[in-house]
């Protein structure tokens, strides 16, 4: 029997800040557990509440704009030599990796290794199988470290079967070894007490509007071109019809793809875009006001906007691609698509406004989000972890 409580360490690597707080309180919950946070300023006194959980800010100050080369360049090389020094000073026997730092080879590959020198048992989420291939820049050594990654860790955790099996596609390891356990509830935010109309106020539309979300981080392989090329088919016979689209974008290009198509198709006070981080006030008012959130990806492992979406009550119109296939449920909690094309997306919103889902929105949403949050319980799954680090 064991005479100290476990002590578990989490890597964060300036990862998902939100799912990092409904891991860490789905842990919490345990008193015979100390849990060691290693991440930066950004969440810094998030986990407060917790008295079981240690913050190590080995980040330091997040890069502003006027830092020079050289500030970032120092800053990142102290905060790598305060990650070498980490697990010599910790106690901690199980090191949970959510996320890679900067440089991705050399944490799958070097780093690691020195995490198994000094005697750790090395956990890892795989968020993503392979984002390279997602995004389409794979490259052999991506591919060769990932592959190093993966047969080098006691543990792996996906989030769905699919990616259970794509995983051992590309490493075959022994299938014990990767565990299924599903992403849980966003419990970082709590829906406010704002009416729709109050919500829709501050994007400037009003309630006889019907108003379509995007939201989530910006990137060719989530769709928003199909979104706004559908929207501008279906705005001449729906004039009610609005889009409100939050969300940094991950390259220039695409960027510019997309204002230039908004502009093309005279699509600009029809709508509000903001493509900077967005506060989470403003992210309470978009999911309070929608009418439904769209999530045309073209592919797709997991994505926190769902979880995010279920938390507010919001029905999901996405297409048939990753976690989606298994957490929507057709005309319960939102539409599934076949494919991301403009006609598919275009006929799902058509099929949504006019569907009991939506006509009788305000009560379906209370019972997606009670719905949502038992079946996505951070406290199960965190006892499912815990089960799984004792075990081994």
């Amino acid at each position: 029997m064991r005479s100290e409580p476990l002590r578990i360490s989490i890597l964060n690597a300036g990862g998902q800040a939100d799912y990092l707080f409904g891991y860490i309180s789905g842990l919490a919950q345990f008193s015979n557990l100390i849990i060691e946070v290693v991440d930066g300023e950004r969440t810094v006194g998030k986990f407060d509440q917790f008295a079981n959980v240690i913050h190590h800010n080995l980040r330091g100050p997040e890069h502003t704009s006027t830092d020079s080369i050289a500030t970032k360049g120092i800053r990142l090389l102290k905060f790598y030599f305060k990650l070498i020094c980490y697990p010599i000073q910790t106690k901690s026997r199980i090191f949970h990796i959510q996320w890679m730092n900067k440089f991705l080879w050399f944490d799958r590959t070097v780093l690691l290794l020195w995490y198994k020198i000094c005697g750790k048992e090395l956990y890892y989420t795989a968020h993503n199988i392979n984002d390279r291939a997602r995004d389409g820049s794979d490259t052999w050594l991506n591919k060769w470290s990932l592959r190093f990654l993966y047969r080098n860790l006691r543990g792996v955790f996906v989030h769905t079967q699919d990616m259970k099996t794509e995983l051992l596609e590309l490493c075959p390891i022994d299938p014990e070894r990767v565990k299924v356990i599903p992403h849980g509830i966003n419990n970082s935010m709590t829906p406010s007490e704002l009416s729709s109309s109050e919500a829709r106020n501050y994007f400037g539309f009003s309630e006889e509007h019907k108003l379509v979300l995007f939201f989530g981080q910006i990137g060719r392989y989530k769709g928003l071109d199909i979104l706004i090329e559908a929207f501008a088919a279906l705005h001449p016979d729906n004039p009610d019809m609005r889009l409100v689209i939050l969300g940094k974008s991950k390259g220039i290009d695409y960027l510019n793809l997309i204002e230039e198509m908004i502009a093309k198709y005279g699509l600009e006070e029809l709508v509000y875009k903001d493509f900077s981080y967005v506060d989470s006030d403003v992210v309470d008012k978009a999911f309070i006001a929608a009418d439904c959130v769209v999530m045309p990806y073209r592919k797709i492992y997991q994505s926190g906007v769902i979880f995010l979406a279920l938390r507010y009550g919001l029905p999901v119109i996405a297409t048939k691609v990753g976690v989606f296939t298994e957490m929507i449920e057709e005309g319960e909690n939102g539409l599934l698509v076949e494919e991301g094309s403009v006609a598919n997306i275009a006929s799902a919103l058509t099929q949504y406004f006019n569907i009991e889902l939506y006509r009788n929105l305000a009560n379906r949403r209370t019972m997606i989000a009670q719905d949502s949050n038992q079946k996505y319980s951070w406290l199960v799954i965190g006892k499912r972890y815990l089960e799984i680090f004792n075990a081994d």
